[in-house]
């Protein structure tokens, strides 16, 4: 049974007996808030909601971001026990690093759902998300 610890309306936030931290976002609201419940859980993590159309600038955010293989920080299938929402593994962010959550956002009238998630480790200072317009495709996992 996963150990609450946080959370508002927007989004609630456990830790799982064997380390993981799942998160589930209902609004796509606060994500300082979510960042900050984030860290008192143990995880080194930024976290930023990108409304579609937009992306972070300047990119890339840090100096060298490991590949998923190096640092697999979104666990991806997530645990069963855990239900709706995603999982990270705080534990492949190592001394020097930053977890980078950003989740591509879907907006609707009630604060926007989450339609993707872009989650890394980069070394070094994470650049600050200043978000611009992108004619890209969105962000996906």
């Amino acid at each position: 049974m996963p150990l609450l610890l946080g959370g508002s309306p927007a989004y609630a936030v456990a830790k799982l007996p064997d380390g993981l931290i799942h998160i589930d976002i209902h609004e796509a609201k606060d994500p300082d808030k979510l960042e900050a419940d984030l860290r008192n859980m143990g995880a080194n993590v930024v976290v930023d909601y990108i409304p579609m159309g937009k992306k972070c600038s300047p990119q890339p955010r840090s100096s060298h971001f490991l590949s998923s293989e190096e640092a697999p920080l979104h666990v991806f299938p997530t645990p069963e026990e855990a239900g709706p929402g995603f999982v990270i593994d705080p534990r492949v962010i190592g001394p020097d690093q930053t977890g980078v959550l950003e989740f591509s956002v879907s907006e609707t009238a009630g604060g926007g759902i989450v339609a993707g998630i872009w989650a890394r480790v980069g070394e070094g200072p994470i650049a600050d998300c200043t978000l611009v317009d992108t004619t890209e495709a969105p962000l996906s996992h």
